[in-house]
């Protein structure tokens, strides 16, 4: 097995080689590990060694979306926040029962906005990590346990030569960081296999003490048409027949669409973020 920090440092000349070698040299594998599955952030399933991202460019950091697009120092983020979270942004206190958090809960897990449930910890992840992979922004970093779909999302609106990075991160250590959405009850996340990273706000993945600290690396490649034709995944996006997307369809006609109370550069966030989804039917 090749050093972590050369491998880091490397460019493979496709991502067939870099799958290759990642699949050669840190196989797969899966536990259940007793010390890991009392943690309820892993909701009880099979722990896997290693978790990997796909990056299709060379980003200088990897952070959430929430702090990617300077969403917190965004003029609208409070009003967001709102119809979101439905708490206030600073105090946590609840403010807005029609959120798409409270609509969301009761729609997948029943509970209904009369019923004391604010504050889970464990629940609002597992919400966040939903939302987080239907297009919304949250505090998460996105992670999966299939090689395979990490390299269909380092090709994803990729072009030919661009030179993008997989990132493979050891879980050993890191149960109380990662929650695992492929158990959970929307589509998406169960066809992607995937795992959200909770870091704190503004974290950067690449930041030197967490690299060294959680012996995460990358290794890096350059797209060839080869590559985007061996890991093209149809079926990673698409929406049809997902019972989410109809229910924060729903949710935006019903309390955003027509509300006057909504400004309208929130509006065009959130119908922007219906419209992206809508593209992936059919």
């Amino acid at each position: 097995m090749s050093d972590n920090t050369n491998v880091s440092h490397n460019v493979m000349n496709t991502l067939i080689e870099a799958i290759k070698y990642i699949s050669e040299n840190y196989r797969q594998e899966f536990s259940n590990s007793q010390a890991i599955e009392t943690s309820t952030l892993f909701m009880g399933g099979p722990i896997p060694k290693f978790l990997y991202r796909g990056e299709a460019q060379l980003w200088e950091k990897t952070q959430s979306t929430v702090t990617r697009q300077q969403l917190k120092d965004n003029t609208d983020f409070i009003e967001i926040n709102y119809w979101i979270t439905g708490r206030h942004h600073l105090t946590g206190t609840v403010q807005n029962i029609y959120s798409l958090y409270n609509f969301l809960r009761e729609r997948l897990y029943n509970i209904s906005v009369a019923e004391e449930h604010f504050g889970s910890p464990d629940l609002d992840k597992a919400i966040a990590g939903l939302l987080q992979h239907y297009g919304f922004d949250t505090s998460l970093i996105d992670f999966t346990s299939e090689i395979g779909v990490a390299a269909f999302f380092a090709t994803f609106n990729s072009k030919i030569g661009n030179v993008g990075q997989i990132f493979v991160l050891p879980t050993t250590d890191i149960e109380n960081y990662v929650f695992d959405l492929s158990l959970d009850k929307a589509s998406r996340p169960k066809k992607q296999k995937a795992f959200a990273l909770v870091l704190p706000q503004g974290y950067d993945l690449k930041m030197e003490n967490l690299v060294s600290f959680r012996k995460a690396f990358s290794v890096k490649f350059q797209l060839t048409a080869e590559d985007k034709e061996r890991f093209y995944r149809n079926d990673l996006l698409s929406v049809d027949d997902d019972n989410v997307v109809i229910d924060l369809v729903d949710w935006f006609d019903c309390h955003i669409s027509d509300n006057t109370k909504v400004s309208d550069r929130v509006k065009k966030y959130f119908r922007t973020k219906i419209e992206n989804l809508k593209q992936h039917c059919g």
